[in-house]
Formats: C-alpha cells, sequence, structure tokens
C-alpha cells in the first residue's frame, strides 16, 4: 500500500481550499437531510484523495487533476438538491442576515431604551452630555426599530415557508429571500425609513413608553401603541412607507395647488 506524505497534502491555495470546504459543507448537508444514496452512487460522492488535503502557506499548488476531480464532486452532489433543498443551504449560508444582524438590532434597541430611562439620573438637563444622548438615544432607537422590522420581515417569510404564496405587493420572493444583495438592500432600506419616519415621533413614543412602564399603564391608547412601534412598522412593511410617503407627496401637491394625476 502506498503512504502519501503529510506534506505531499499541504495546498498553499486557499481559493481551492474554499471551494473544497463548500464541498465538504454540501455533503454533510445531504446527509443532514437524509437523501437517499444508491450504493452504485457512493462513489461519485466519495471525496477520495481530496479528504486528505489541508492549508499550509509551505504548500504546494493544486494540479490539474485535483481541479477536475474537485469540479466533478461539486457537480455530483449539487445534481442531488431538489429546490427546496437548494433554498435550505442557501439560507444556512446566509445564517448572518437571519441570526446575528436580527440579534444585533434587537440587543441595540433594548440597551437605547435603558440608556434613554437612566442617563437623565447621570447628566444634568441642558448640558451638552445631556442633549447628546438626547439625540443619540432618538437616532439609534429608530435605526434599530427599522433595522429589526425589515430582519422581522425577512425572518417571517423563511419561518412560514410560504416563498410562494407571498402577495406581489410585498416585493420579495424565493430568489430574493437568498440573494444577499438584496438582503443587504432591505435591512439598509429598514433602518432608513425607520430614521426619517420615526425619528420625529421618536421622543413621543419613548415619554409614552415610560409613562406606561412607570406611570399608569391602562391610560395607554391603542393610538399611542401604534406611535411606539412605528419605526418597527415601516421597517417590517414597505407598503406602508410607500403610502405614508403617498399621502405626503399629495398634501404637498394640494398645498401648492398642483394636479395629483
Amino acid at each position: 500500500m502506498t503512504v502519501v506524505s503529510s506534506e505531499a497534502n499541504a495546498i498553499a491555495d486557499r481559493r481551492f481550499l474554499d471551494q473544497l470546504r463548500e464541498l465538504k459543507n454540501l455533503k454533510q448537508f445531504l446527509f443532514e437531510q437524509k437523501v437517499k444514496f444508491e450504493p452504485d452512487q457512493l462513489n461519485s460522492i466519495d471525496l477520495g484523495s481530496l479528504n486528505n488535503l489541508y492549508f499550509s502557506s509551505a504548500g504546494r499548488l493544486p494540479d490539474t487533476a485535483e481541479w477536475k476531480l474537485l469540479d466533478e464532486k461539486l457537480s455530483a452532489l449539487a445534481s442531488y438538491l431538489s429546490d427546496e433543498l437548494r433554498q435550505k443551504i442557501r439560507i444556512r449560508e446566509l445564517g448572518l442576515f437571519f441570526g446575528t444582524v436580527p440579534l444585533t438590532f434587537l440587543l441595540l434597541a433594548l440597551a437605547t431604551i435603558l440608556y434613554r430611562f437612566l442617563y437623565g439620573a447621570f447628566f444634568e438637563k441642558g448640558t451638552l452630555l445631556f442633549n447628546a444622548s438626547f439625540l443619540l438615544s432618538l437616532i439609534l432607537w429608530t435605526v434599530s426599530q427599522g433595522g429589526l422590522g425589515a430582519c422581522a420581515f425577512l425572518g417571517t417569510r423563511i419561518a412560514t415557508r410560504r416563498f410562494d404564496k407571498v402577495p406581489l405587493e410585498s416585493a420579495i420572493d424565493v430568489a430574493d429571500i437568498t440573494d444577499e444583495s438584496i438582503l443587504k438592500i432591505r435591512i439598509i432600506l429598514g433602518c432608513l425609513f425607520g430614521s426619517i419616519i420615526g425619528l420625529p415621533i421618536a421622543a413621543m413614543a419613548l415619554d409614552k413608553m415610560a409613562n406606561a412602564i412607570y406611570g399608569d399603564s391602562s391610560s395607554l391608547a391603542p393610538a399611542d401603541f401604534a406611535l411606539m412601534i412605528l419605526p418597527f412598522l415601516v421597517g417590517f412593511s414597505t407598503n406602508l412607507v410607500l403610502a405614508i410617503l403617498e399621502r405626503c407627496i399629495e398634501s404637498i401637491r394640494t398645498f401648492f395647488g398642483m394636479s395629483t394625476k
């Protein structure tokens, strides 16, 4: 039996090893999903000598045969992916947008509310630090609420598994939900809309929240509750933003006596 030395398995090409890692992740994913492989198909999914390769800056470059084998194995394993499995593995690859980012916005929102209710005890009203804290809390709260609303929208599309039943006006489908660029744009828009529309009412909303927590919560009206979650709602629903903007444009047109056509 021929023993291959460890040094011969050292590869200095990170691009090759990145693709190899994706190949191994794909194979592991198929096993986790209990994909059925026939006995005569086992050779096509066996990575063979690719299993022994690892990165080393002092290693060699992969040869043509190894590149070809990598492509062949990737093509063979990808053929077992159904449309549903492709969606699942793509969502897993984009876990940053469905786990880390929403959690960051949630913690930021909670920290901002906590700071908002406490900084008055440390800074005297009217001082620079007090005013800076006041403005900073409003900005961070609206941005985090808008971003959290956008993440909630994306997360509900995943949780409900209703990709083919989402209304057209939601402007997002299964192709969009697995597109990293679309996810970035959606979250950025949520933060933008949350801050632009929510900032003018943020102080009033946080004051009502403080009154509900420290005062009489029974005095909280439905309109007050809607006011407190408005930045979240505009981040969640682009339709709501468009409706608000359309109403503002109509008001401006009416003020200047312009036609609404």
